[in-house]
């Protein structure tokens, strides 16, 4: 088919469809646009991104599971639709960015995690090491 059909059925894909066919080709990837933060906001409500425990990291811009955010970030002004839903950020992205201090708690799926004072990176038993 031609690009321009491409780009016509591509407009009328909801989101994960559109990354999945990014995925399939680099014709693809390169026709399909990166989904802004504000769409992503929008489709963490929908009952797929519900079901499948997705929410938005406004850092990397990418549907991330829950589990990939301190709890912290995934309940009252943070929850999906809520005030602050757009300054939520992942582990990862937080620890990038040093938002989270050497040796700092947090809860991640209701269990303890802890930044690693040695790597740096986050933990789910504190005192091990590797």
């Amino acid at each position: 088919l031609p690009t321009e059909m491409h780009l016509e059925i591509i407009s009328h894909l909801s989101i994960p469809s559109p990354q999945r066919l990014q995925q399939t080709s680099r014709h693809f990837c390169s026709l399909v646009k990166r989904p802004t933060l504000r769409t992503l906001l929008e489709e963490e409500s929908l009952p797929w991104a519900r079901e499948q425990q997705y929410l938005t990291c406004s850092e990397c811009v990418k549907f991330r599971k829950r589990s990939s955010f301190a709890d912290d970030m995934t309940v009252g002004e943070y929850s999906p639709g809520c005030l602050k839903a757009s300054q939520r950020m992942c582990i990862w992205c937080a620890l990038q960015n040093d938002k989270f201090p050497l040796g700092t708690l947090m809860r991640v799926g209701g269990r303890t995690h802890v930044v690693c004072l040695q790597c740096g990176r986050c933990r789910s038993e504190i005192g091990t090491k590797g």
